[in-house]
């Protein structure tokens, strides 16, 4: 199986916290299932430049937070992270999908 999970650019949410925070949540398009959701943990779990992205696999949407002074560059470069996150999560969930389909053949 090849893993193309990307974000959704038309559908973004932005919801006030306390302040001087926000929660951004972006949905997902792609196959979200336990290799791939898998993949996501560890190099979230890694990596500090990963740890502020929250995946919820049941809705498909990943959510961070960021401080409602943020300017665009600030919450662009953060999308940018989130890109190369999920960029590395598909090809490590392919890899290990194709592995396991090796292994199991």
């Amino acid at each position: 199986m090849n893993y193309a999970v990307n974000l959704y650019p038309a559908v973004f949410r932005r919801v006030a916290l306390d302040p001087p925070f926000v929660r951004l949540s972006f949905k997902l398009l792609g196959a979200i299932d336990a290799h791939w959701g898998r993949s996501y943990y560890s190099f979230a779990a890694a990596s500090d430049q990963f740890s502020p992205f929250r995946l919820d696999p049941s809705e498909g949407v990943v959510q961070f937070i960021s401080r409602t002074t943020d300017g665009v560059a600030e919450i662009q470069s953060l999308i940018e992270r989130l890109r190369l996150l999920l960029e590395l999560t598909n090809l490590h969930a392919t890899r290990q999908a194709a592995f396991e389909k090796q292994e199991s053949a």
